[in-house]
């Protein structure tokens, strides 16, 4: 395996063992679950949520998903006890079964409601694209059109978010773009959440991650001193760790676990 990838692991398990806490943080679309056809088709497939399983197991070890799905299309998908859930960038928290919702989303509705209409307009006549409406922001998404397409759709639609100002956040992911309705809203703010929710303070943190709304994220991560991971063509390159797909990532994992039960004094992965 790769020099970085190495150096990074072992710097995790070693701090751990030497009595530190690990937090585990992961996007789940790209990341943990392979892309589907649709959002309503993809799944976290069963080997990656017996690892997540157990290494939350481990002592010491916390694991979370932070998505831009809604909580309960996350829950759904990560149906596992005590790993804490963090939908719609974290404006929405399932902390170890108590939920809660960010006071920067109690105007969500208001904001999101004028700006629907338009949008399913500017969609109409376009074949492979649609709108996918969340709690507590949208999703446009344009897999199916032609790849000549998409910068003409990808201009239409940002110049219609654009008009309603600062009223939302904004990001492009792989072949969609997506929106929260709280301004200055971004997955950084959302590890804040978490964070702010455990017993302890600054733990060794790892976030992997394949796209744009995870930049935020890795620098906070990696303001922490904490592990960065990339997955697939489309992540941040500014990542510690890069990674070809969540089948590699899965991997990675597995070779983590091991690790992290490994004896004190023992090789990595041994």
């Amino acid at each position: 395996m790769m020099e970085g990838f190495l150096e990074g692991f072992h710097r995790l398990v070693e701090q751990h063992r030497s009595g530190e806490p690990l937090l585990l943080l992961f996007d789940c679309d790209g990341t943990l679950a392979p892309f589907a056809a649709t959002p309503e088709l993809a799944r976290v497939p069963a080997g990656t949520l017996w690892v997540l399983d157990e290494l939350k197991r481990i002592d010491r070890v916390s694991v979370g998903v932070i998505s831009m799905r809604s909580l309960q299309d996350l829950q759904r998908l990560v149906p596992l006890y005590k790993v804490i859930l963090a939908g719609s960038g974290g404006l929405e928290l399932d902390f170890h079964g108590k939920t809660s919702l960010s006071s920067e989303a109690a105007e969500a509705a208001l904001r999101i409601e004028p700006i629907l209409g338009p949008l399913s307009m500017a969609l109409q006549g376009q074949s492979g694209a649609w709108l996918e409406e969340k709690r507590l922001g949208f999703t446009v998404h344009y897999r199916g059109t032609l790849p000549e397409l998409h910068e003409a759709l990808i201009r239409r639609i940002e110049g219609l978010l654009v008009a309603h100002g600062g009223s939302l956040s904004v990001f492009r992911g792989a072949f969609c773009i997506e929106a929260l309705a709280a301004p200055g809203w971004d997955k950084g703010r959302g590890i804040g959440r978490i964070l702010g929710r455990l017993r302890f303070s600054c733990p060794n943190i790892l976030y992997a991650g394949d796209g744009e709304s995870d930049a935020s994220a890795m620098g906070v991560v990696a303001a922490l001193g904490g592990l960065t991971v990339s997955v697939g063509p489309s992540a941040p390159r500014k990542a510690s760790v890069h990674l070809h797909d969540p089948a590699e990532l899965v991997e990675v994992l597995r070779f983590l676990h091991k690790g992290l039960r490994t004896g004190p004094g023992s090789p990595l992965g041994a």
